[in-house]
Formats: C-alpha cells, sequence, structure tokens
C-alpha cells in the first residue's frame, strides 16, 4: 500500500487536481483561438479584396465594352474620339501657363471631390463607392486599350504615365473618404478605435477631413507641375 501511495498516481488526482482543470481549460481556450486566427489569415491571403475585385470587373467591361464598339476592328474614329493622341508627338514643343493650368485642375478635381463626399454621406454610400471604382476600372480600359491599339507598347507606357504622380494621391483620398463603407477594412478600423479612445469623434473627424484635403492638394500640385514635364519627356518617343 505504501508503494502505491508513494506512487505518483493519486497525488496528481487529489493534490494538484485543481490545477489540472486549469490547464485543460487554458488549452481549450487557446486552441480555437488559433484556428480562429489562422483561418482569419488564409481568408485573406485566398480571398481577393472586394474593391479589387469590382475595379477588375469594370475594366474587363470597358475592355469588352472597346472590342464591342468596333475598336479593334479598325474603327478609328471611335479611338480618336475616346481619346485624341494622334497630336501627342506636338507636347514636346507645347509650352504650358502653369497658373492657368493650376486653376483649370483646381476647379474640375475640386467638384469631383465634393462630389464624392457627396456621395460618401450618402445613406447608400456603401453601393456609391463600389459604383465609382468599377466605374473607375471601366475608363482606364477604354484609356489603356485606346492608347494600345494606337502606340502599341509606347500606348501601354503612355496610358501608365497619365495619372503618374497624382493618380496615387486621388487614389488613396478616394479610400480614405470611403473608408467606413469597405467591408473588408473593419479590423483596421477597430485597430485605430482603441488608439482614439481619448479623441472625440468630431475631432477625429476634423483630422481625417485635413488629411484628405492635403492628399488632394498634393494630387493638384502634381498633376500640375510634375505631370506635364513627364509627358514631354515621353513626347521624345513618338
Amino acid at each position: 500500500m505504501n508503494r502505491f501511495g508513494t506512487y505518483e498516481g493519486n497525488k496528481p488526482v487529489q493534490n494538484p487536481a485543481e490545477r489540472e482543470p486549469v490547464r485543460t481549460e487554458a488549452v481549450r481556450e487557446e486552441a480555437p483561438r488559433a484556428e480562429v486566427v489562422y483561418k482569419r489569415m488564409r481568408y485573406r491571403n485566398t480571398v481577393p479584396d472586394g474593391r479589387m475585385l469590382v475595379f477588375m470587373t469594370g475594366f474587363c467591361l470597358g475592355m469588352v465594352f472597346f472590342y464591342l464598339s468596333g475598336g479593334i476592328k479598325g474603327n478609328g474614329d471611335f479611338i480618336r474620339g475616346l481619346f485624341s493622341i494622334d497630336s501627342f508627338s506636338e507636347i514636346k514643343n507645347f509650352l504650358v501657363n502653369k497658373g492657368g493650368l493650376l486653376e483649370y485642375i483646381f476647379g474640375v478635381r475640386f467638384g469631383q471631390l465634393i462630389f464624392v463626399l457627396l456621395c460618401a454621406t450618402s445613406t447608400v454610400g456603401g453601393v456609391l463607392a463600389y459604383g465609382l471604382l468599377g466605374w473607375c476600372g471601366f475608363e482606364l480600359a477604354l484609356l489603356v486599350f485606346a492608347a494600345v491599339y494606337q502606340y502599341g507598347v509606347l500606348g501601354l507606357l503612355l496610358s501608365v504615365l497619365l495619372f503618374l504622380p497624382h493618380g496615387i494621391f486621388y487614389a488613396f483620398a478616394l479610400l480614405l473618404v470611403f473608408r467606413k463603407a469597405w467591408k473588408a477594412n473593419k479590423g483596421a478600423v477597430s485597430g485605430n478605435g482603441k488608439r482614439r479612445r481619448g479623441l472625440p469623434a468630431r475631432l477625429v473627424e476634423a483630422r481625417n477631413f485635413l488629411i484628405i484635403l492635403g492628399i488632394f492638394f498634393l494630387g493638384i500640385l502634381s498633376e500640375t507641375y510634375i505631370n506635364p514635364e513627364i509627358l514631354k519627356r515621353l513626347a521624345l518617343l513618338f
């Protein structure tokens, strides 16, 4: 009996009995959490972002529309009316009035910004956000295929440089305006919310609005002073 008593078979059942459930409960709680985290990471890595899907859907629709409109079959009138680049080589000798160009671009882009802000504050802001992304993809497809149809590889380079670097600022501003509508970014929004506990909601919104305006004005300045110089350098290849 002493041997069985000294053998550590009953002791973990009597004395550490209270410790074992704690260990088993800890394992039971941590295991599902690890599985959930792994599933979420795998889901994010395997499933494309909904915004990218909508944008690519619009891009594909633009490609189909370009084909059905006769762009590939030789309807040059449609291409010239859509994307007039016949006189693109003349840009290298063109003198740009920076002041007038800045005024023009500011008027156009500021009107677009007001429209986007109205869409974001609408009750159907999420639908409008994805609709704008799809429309951007549709227009981009028309411009890209029109340029490639006329100039080949140089047309592809032209279609890319037309949106640099101001397109980056405008795209980032668009994402910030509709940040609440993107369902894919709920985790990022909740994580930032923890850091902003000490700030009132109005101050946070005012700060975000100022950030959007700053990025927007950077896009206007880059479109006025940087993009024309890039296009002039590119025009030397035509």
